[in-house]
């Protein structure tokens, strides 16, 4: 099931029956030349913002209103996220701060402009644990892989992030111990009834969260248009497992360490990399390694080759993990991204 945290919406301004004028301000946009209105909108006041109701945009020249929202406003049914059985909820929700009224029975006339695909995880063993095991593991090369501490409205989000290499979309997710991050949020936690069932619910939960801004992604992602209800009852593989096997899975290596001059000392290059980062550089291709170690090393290789060997078997076999090996981790980490 297509489940999302956070999302930016358009649809006609017909969608509205009921607008509270008090709790926007106005604009009106002039042409600067001719005078006449190129826009005139309403925006909604920071003081009338609510917890998951994060901006409305109405452009009353456009006939159109903008909103973005995050599953906060679900409340005590935050870990569902919105879905295709949260969304009325998520519409009821709106409708019940008083600021604007929708009508759902107009949903299929709302697009995606993007959307924070999110998946929430419990493993066998802690969040930390599998996040150690992507931040220590080369994954792949066409992604940045960097531990992430959120700034912002992210502050108190703290794990792993990747970022794609890509020259036209760059893809990007992140990871992270969501009972951590919740805990912290004190609106969010004030706005709820019934605060300790909610934030428990969130104990040892690994999150996922993949940040989509093109209208594209959303498709390719899907299998839909940009239509929020037809995104919601997608049935294609979800996006969240999709990507992953993405990063995990792109064959071919990428890596300068075979453009080192051949003159330079086999040595010299494991000073300056470190055998680790040589390892997980090549995606522990021992073929590869024993290439690269041909390329420099002047006669015998084996006792080098045998070295990296050892190093990557302790590395790949590391028990300091609650007695998991990262592979173990990771594939763990595949599994339940694919069945969630």
């Amino acid at each position: 099931m297509i489940r999302i945290h956070s999302i930016k919406i358009e649809a006609p301004n017909d969608i509205l029956s009921d607008i509270d004028i008090s709790c926007f301000d106005q604009q009106i946009i002039k042409d600067t030349t001719s005078g006449q209105i190129k826009s005139n909108l309403l925006k909604l006041k920071d003081e009338s913002k609510k917890v998951g109701l994060n901006s409305i945009l109405i452009n009353e020249k456009k006939n159109t209103v903008i909103m973005t929202l995050s599953s906060k406003i679900l409340k005590e049914n935050y870990f569902e996220l919105i879905n295709i059985n949260t969304v009325g909820q998520v519409f009821d929700e709106i409708n019940k701060t008083g600021i604007i009224k929708i009508d759902d029975s107009q949903a299929n006339n709302i697009i995606i402009h993007s959307a924070d695909f999110t998946t929430n995880l419990k493993g066998t063993k802690q969040p930390k644990d599998y996040i150690q095991a992507l931040q220590l593991m080369s994954l792949n090369s066409n992604y940045i892989v960097t531990p992430y501490t959120g700034t912002g409205q992210d502050k108190n989000k703290n794990g792993i992030v990747f970022r794609g290499r890509q020259k036209s979309f760059k893809e990007r997710c992140i990871m992270y111990h969501k009972f951590d991050e919740i805990i912290k949020d004190k609106d969010f936690i004030k706005s709820l009834k019934s605060p300790l069932p909610v934030v428990n619910s969130f104990k040892d939960i690994l999150r996922m969260e993949n940040n989509i801004t093109s209208h594209k992604k959303i498709r390719e992602y899907t299998l839909t248009d940009n239509n929020l209800m037809s995104v919601l009852n997608s049935t294609a593989i979800l996006p969240n497992y999709k990507l992953f096997k993405k990063i995990k899975n792109l064959s071919g290596v990428q890596t300068d360490l075979f453009n080192y001059d051949p003159d330079i000392p086999f040595n010299k290059i494991r000073t300056q990399k470190g055998d680790e980062t040589i390892i997980k550089e090549l995606n522990f291709d021992m073929s590869l390694i024993r290439e690269l170690i041909q390329k420099h090393v002047k006669g015998k290789v084996s006792n080098y080759v045998k070295d990296f060997r050892k190093t990557a078997n302790d590395m790949l076999n590391n028990k300091d993990i609650a007695g998991q090996s990262e592979n173990d981790l990771i594939n763990e980490f595949e599994n339940l991204l694919k069945v969630a």
